[in-house]
């Protein structure tokens, strides 16, 4: 038989099994077991174990502890926007996101990061003028500082979208 006939996969595996002195190579069995994973699929794990932790430990804890439902309910919010980042990415869109979860951001990225977390800093300096202000008048500073916390994240998030539209 030459090497361009078809071999069954019976009379393969006879030829096979019938001469002991061949060596068998145990190189090629680890090839085929080892999976790369992607910083995605690595990232999807991690965020998955995090959330069953967290619900095992919320669910089993006997004491009244919001902070574990909180907990885990952020979790599992975080575990859906992975997943959307995922589908997205196996659909071919290219965004900012996709990218950053990747771990393969360019300089556009970067610059629109830096911008973002300028603005987050104007925003703190101005914010906590006005917190400090209502503090030294006699006012509630925590509901001041939350709000300008709040401001700032959202100023982040926001921040990042719109230059990396624009840019």
């Amino acid at each position: 038989m030459s090497e361009s006939d078809p071999v069954s996969p019976a009379s393969a595996a006879s030829s096979a099994g019938s001469s002991s002195s061949a060596p068998t190579s145990k190189a090629g069995k680890g090839h085929t077991a080892t999976v790369l994973w992607s910083p995605a699929g690595r990232g999807m794990t991690r965020v998955v174990a995090v959330v069953i932790v967290l619900w095992v430990a919320a669910v089993t804890i006997p004491m009244n502890n919001h902070f574990l439902y909180g907990a885990a309910s952020g979790a599992s919010a975080m575990m859906l926007v992975f997943v959307a980042l995922l589908l997205a990415k196996r659909r071919g869109y290219d965004t900012f996101f996709v990218r950053e979860l990747e771990k393969r951001e360019d300089e556009r990225d970067r610059a629109a990061s830096r911008r973002a977390c300028a603005l987050v800093g104007v925003v703190g300096l101005f914010g906590n003028l006005v917190a400090a202000t209502v503090g030294a008048f006699g006012g509630p500073m925590m509901p001041a500082v939350a709000i300008v916390i709040w401001i700032q994240v959202i100023c982040l998030f926001g921040g990042n979208i719109y230059f990396n539209r624009t840019m």
